[in-house]
């Protein structure tokens, strides 16, 4: 016996077979625009500057927290919502103690870095497109500087020792200021953070070197300036900088590594202790106190006596 398929089952499948293409391309559209098959929001965070106070009993360290689209059709990071950046202080077992709103504005385009934090003199060291901002700890901006390609004209910024540094001394009294001036002279400013980040020499120190690879830069025990000079033509160069101004020189290496590593007390390994601080993870990164063994050694103590 034959049996035949009645109008209405033909019609009935024609019916939900245009249903089928009509969802499956509504679906290829919206997603691609929007999102069918539903916005998937993943949350991811980045960990910059994890570093010890300068008496190595509290961690400060930036986070940059977010939520990442991840649908179909879109390419990694392009959808990126509720962004923002916060600067969390917390003991030495990392329980927080203070959480600290950053401006998400300001880090348009890039991201906050280099972290000093200086807790006996209340001040936070960091820096974002380009500015060096020093903040209090409850986030509020006490100073700022900035140095960019056009203060410096025809000047060739391609190493670290080119661009504006701080670096706080031990005790985070004083900032040692680096720049380039209008003559491609590198240049030192000493910053008084009890007088309101005043400049304490009256000139700024000038390095007047060419062919400069990069510096070893450190503040000694004595609260003078260590810098050891790197060049392309192994014409190295050492220089003690007291905080008047006073400038001296030698032509040849004057200071060990262990001067600078670390350059100052408030860095991401605390000798005394034993302990390291480490930046982990992929997506949800977290910050970890170790101590010290023979796979994670610390690096050195600060101390450099010249």
């Amino acid at each position: 016996m034959i049996h035949s398929i009645g109008p209405s089952i033909v019609s009935n499948f024609t019916v939900v077979l245009r249903l089928t293409i009509y969802i499956f391309y509504s679906c290829v559209f919206l997603t691609f625009f929007s999102g069918c098959t539903g916005d998937s929001w993943e949350k991811e965070s980045n960990i910059y500057g994890a570093v010890w106070s300068e008496d190595g009993k509290e961690i400060a360290f930036i986070i940059n927290e977010y939520e990442i689209y991840s649908g179909a059709f879109s390419q990694p990071g392009a959808k990126i919502r509720n962004q923002q950046y916060k600067l969390h202080i917390t003991d030495g077992e990392l329980n927080v103690l203070t959480e600290i709103p950053l401006d998400r504005k300001a880090a348009d385009g890039t991201y906050y870095e280099t972290l000093f934090y200086e807790k006996t003199q209340g001040y936070v060291i960091t820096a974002v497109n380009g500015r060096q901002l020093i903040i209090d700890l409850e986030g509020n901006l006490l100073t700022a500087f900035s140095q960019t390609y056009s203060d410096v004209g025809v000047c060739e910024i391609r190493r670290w020792g080119d661009r504006l540094l701080l670096l706080p001394s031990a005790d985070g009294e004083y900032i040692a200021k680096f720049g380039v001036n209008s003559d491609c002279v590198r240049t030192i400013e000493f910053l008084d953070a009890n007088d309101g980040f005043s400049v304490i020499n009256a000139d700024p120190v000038l390095i007047d070197e060419d062919e400069i690879e990069y510096f070893d830069i450190a503040w000694t025990v004595n609260n003078d300036l260590a810098l050891q000079l790197f060049s392309g033509q192994f014409t190295n160069k050492s220089w003690l900088v007291s905080l008047d101004g006073n400038l001296t020189s030698f032509d040849e290496f004057q200071f060990t590594d262990d001067c600078f590593k670390p350059p100052t007390k408030s860095w991401n390994y605390a000798k005394s202790m034993g302990r390291l601080i480490i930046v982990t993870g992929d997506g949800m990164a977290k910050v970890s106190v170790i101590n010290e063994d023979s796979k994670n050694p610390v690096p050195g103590s600060f101390g450099c006596e010249k």
